[in-house]
């Protein structure tokens, strides 16, 4: 690149130094069969499995579950009817 060409984000004002500081101000993250991120390594370490069929209280999935794949399913069905759910809610103040 010459001096006087400008990348796509330059010109967007999104260009950014390759050591520009940033500050994280907070995380927060809800996991699977975890209360907390103790809870949520031991299951990483014992090779706990948090995956499982769609629990009747989220959805119905005679309602939504349709044979396929992806590219390949009815509209407004899905493929999928397993997956990791968290189940203890939100923490308070969330």
């Amino acid at each position: 690149m010459t001096s006087k060409e400008t990348t796509l984000a330059e010109l967007e004002g999104i260009a950014q130094g390759p050591f520009e500081p940033i500050a994280i101000i907070g995380m927060g993250c809800l996991m699977p069969d975890a209360e907390n991120i103790a809870q949520f390594w031991n299951n990483i370490i014992n090779a706990h499995v948090s995956i499982k069929e769609v629990p009747s209280d989220r959805w119905d999935i005679k309602d939504f579950w349709s044979p396929g794949g992806p590219g390949d399913v009815e509209p407004a069905k899905t493929y999928a009817k397993i997956g990791a759910f968290g189940d203890g809610g939100y923490p308070p103040g969330l």
